[in-house]
């Protein structure tokens, strides 16, 4: 089966000029689909997450740790392995968003849905996290 490859808005246009056209990649490392985010997108939601986990409603999952600490896949080329994926998961479902996020980098709902979405089909599998 061929792998598939899922974007967000921004990951699915050309980056504003300046801006290099690079990726945070959420992979399963058994069927090798992908769901792609800009950096500035993923650092946008790593932000809503780090501001839950200062208001004490989430936990210091694996994931804002290896972003807060510069770890795995925020350290120029490494590899994060998702270690608690339904924390995450549900994590990411507590971010308040809104369906005005116009400015590039930030992540609108539907963005967040389809990770998610993505995240849940592949509960069963183990997600990676890296750049390119």
């Amino acid at each position: 089966m061929t792998p598939q490859e899922y974007k967000t808005k921004w990951a699915s246009e050309s980056p504003p000029y300046g801006t290099f056209d690079d990726y945070v990649i959420f992979e399963s490392l058994i069927s090798n689909n992908r769901y792609l985010v800009r950096p500035e997108e993923s650092d946008y939601l790593m932000n809503k997450l780090f501001d839950k986990w200062q208001q004490n409603k989430i936990d210091y999952i694996h994931v804002l740790k290896d972003w807060n600490e510069c770890l795995g896949a925020w350290n120029g080329g490494g590899i994060t392995l998702i270690k608690d994926l339904p924390k995450f998961i549900e994590a990411i479902r507590l971010i308040d968003l809104t369906d005005n996020s116009e400015g590039y980098g930030e992540m609108t709902s539907q963005d967040i849905g389809h990770l998610v979405e993505f995240l849940t089909n592949h509960q069963e599998e183990e997600i990676s996290i890296h750049c390119e």
